[in-house]
């Protein structure tokens, strides 16, 4: 049975980035699997290489070189704006999902007995160029009721990058 958090974080990133038709959604979740120990790139290139591939003829079609891995079922699931990218399209939408369900971890294990009340939170911004991220990051040290798993509305990277340090403050806990 799939976990409803993975199931949000999947669509979200189906929705958000719009390259996967919604019906990619049990794909993208049995990749979720893989992608706990393998890169996403590394799991999605043999997602793409598995199974009847498209012709030579097909390929050229699609814009996408002669030896490229692409199976009918991958390129199935790619929406008009995925196939201007059939072979980053599950690779971007795996990223996006599997940076949320980071953040989710994280916030997890924090209500761990040994972490307590005086634990806080702030938001890493890796990518300059994200304004809701940046509104985010600009809040500081928050406790984890405060902390923004899914990634912003206004996020302007593919993948939201955003990730979450943890700060406990030891004097407190002595």
């Amino acid at each position: 049975m799939e976990d409803s958090f993975d199931a949000h974080a999947a669509l979200e990133a189906i929705g958000s980035l719009g390259y996967l038709q919604p019906s990619a959604l049990s794909s993208i979740l049995a990749l979720l699997q893989d992608a706990v120990i393998e890169h996403p790139k590394k799991v999605c290139a043999r997602y793409r290489g598995t199974g009847a591939q498209l012709s030579h003829a097909e390929k050229r079609v699609a814009g996408v070189r002669a030896n490229a891995l692409l199976s009918r079922q991958a390129f199935g699931e790619l929406t008009e704006r995925g196939k201007t990218i059939p072979l980053q399209a599950h690779e971007l939408t795996l990223l996006r999902a599997e940076f949320t369900l980071c953040r989710k971890s994280l916030i997890s294990r924090a209500k761990d007995p040994e972490f307590g009340p005086d634990t806080r939170f702030t938001h890493v911004q890796f990518s300059a160029r994200c304004q809701g991220c940046a509104r985010l990051k600009s809040f500081g040290r928050v406790p984890a009721e405060y902390v923004q798993i899914m990634p912003p509305i206004d996020c302007e990277t593919e993948t939201c990058d955003l990730m979450i340090d943890l700060h406990m403050d030891w004097l407190v806990r002595a």
